[in-house]
């Protein structure tokens, strides 16, 4: 018999920051609540992708971003578009609206201007 004690390691998990804050699942919520009423408005958008950033999205401050592909806007590159919070929308949103030619160059990250830390999320 081993006389040796047995080690025991405790591992907790720790949650990936911007992922699980209650600040994140709200802002998501909002999110798919802004595309609806995006998607309501413009027949011709023809997909909306949640944006985030690797470790802002638990910051109130932080907007909600929103990736809309659209066929009657023109091809201007990257240009973000910010809004202030609104009665029912209580953070503020920024927009990327494209083009699907655009889209293509994105997929390939060849879209000029895309920040770094900013991820392509779910369709909403």
């Amino acid at each position: 018999m081993n006389s040796h004690p047995k080690r025991i390691t405790i591992v907790r998990h720790v949650p990936m920051p911007g992922k699980t804050s209650k600040i994140f699942h709200l802002k998501k919520r909002y999110a798919k609540r802004l595309a609806q009423a995006h998607r309501n408005l413009e027949s011709t958008i023809k997909e909306i992708r949640y944006i985030t950033s690797a470790t802002k999205e638990d910051n109130p401050n932080e907007p909600i971003k929103l990736l809309e592909i659209n066929t009657a806007t023109s091809a201007s590159g990257f240009f973000p578009v910010t809004f202030a919070p609104a009665k029912d929308i209580p953070f503020s949103s920024t927009l990327v609206e494209i083009t699907p030619e655009e889209a293509k160059k994105l997929k390939k990250k060849e879209l000029a201007g895309w920040p770094d830390d900013w991820v392509l999320g779910e369709k909403l």
